[in-house]
């Protein structure tokens, strides 16, 4: 039995691309069928099916009496052939991209799908993320893997997949490393995790301990920071039931938001554009 995968989400959240990357990852070659965007109109987008892999296409969607309407004798005529001949065919895996809201009124392609979830083949179904009896049910398919692109971050999808593939070897991914120059290094993952570490234990000494780092090396790096940066980073504090210990200077605090906020954007356009350049890695 090969795997069944279901991969839903909201319009935009990467299912069809996510969907052709785990397809090369299956028994080629694969049939079906795809839908796409074929205008853009005040209302909303119209789409249209391609049967796969005969290329034959048909409106799915249409403009009429100012709103967006389904065409249901497109999933029931040509829907339905691409999947029966998916199934019936030679191919080993199966694509359904996608299941919407429009076939809820159309039995014999439904019909269809379900008989895709419950052949013998490998299936990657997308499914629209909404609350519909006949999406729901798609969903709650008994042995199938759901992936809801919605709650689960993309490299944590392609892992679960990969699992239910019984592929171990891991997706590509990013490691980002940033750091600030002033004509020398200022400042970067050491020097951030250790006003962390500081901020977290009271001291700067134990938060050199938890990083592998000698106390004299974290103490001679604070002093080299303060003195590019030109402000104190460390305060020391006396007494108290542990016998006092270090905190971050109002300057010190700022300059590690600062740093972390610039982290933080860095990766979110760097893993932006791993998504765009590397979809199918």
């Amino acid at each position: 039995m090969g795997p069944k995968l279901i991969l839903t989400g909201k319009p935009g959240s990467g299912k069809s691309t996510l969907a052709r990357w785990v397809l090369s990852r299956l028994p080629q070659p694969w049939a079906g069928y795809e839908t796409f965007l074929t205008e853009q109109t005040p209302v909303g987008p119209l789409f249209a099916l391609r049967a796969l892999p005969s290329g034959e296409t048909a409106p799915i969607s249409r403009l009429a009496e100012g709103r967006i309407q389904g065409i249901p004798e497109t999933f029931e005529g040509l829907g339905t052939q691409a999947v029966t001949e998916a199934l019936t065919g030679p191919a080993p895996t199966l694509l359904l991209d996608e299941v919407g809201r429009f076939e809820q009124t159309c039995p014999a392609f439904l019909s269809a799908v379900s008989q895709v979830l419950a052949s013998p083949k490998a299936a990657v179904v997308v499914v629209k993320k909404e609350d519909l009896p006949h999406l729901n049910h798609l969903r709650e398919t008994p042995g199938a893997l759901v992936v809801d692109l919605d709650v689960t971050p993309l490299l944590d999808a392609r892992l679960s997949l990969l699992r239910a593939l019984g592929d171990d070897t891991p997706p590509l991914s990013l490691g980002l490393t940033l750091r600030l120059y002033q004509g020398e290094k200022s400042f970067g993952p050491g020097p951030m995790a250790l006003l962390e570490g500081v901020r977290r234990t009271g001291s700067l000494h134990q938060a050199a301990a938890h990083m592998g780092m000698a106390y004299s090396k974290a103490w001679k790096l604070m002093g080299q920071l303060e003195t590019r940066w030109g402000f104190p980073l460390l305060v020391r504090q006396s007494g108290g039931s542990r016998g006092g210990g270090s905190a971050l200077t109002r300057e010190g605090e700022d300059l590690l938001r600062r740093y972390q906020a610039v982290l933080s954007r860095a990766e979110e356009a760097a893993q932006q554009a791993m998504t765009d350049l590397f979809p199918s890695f």
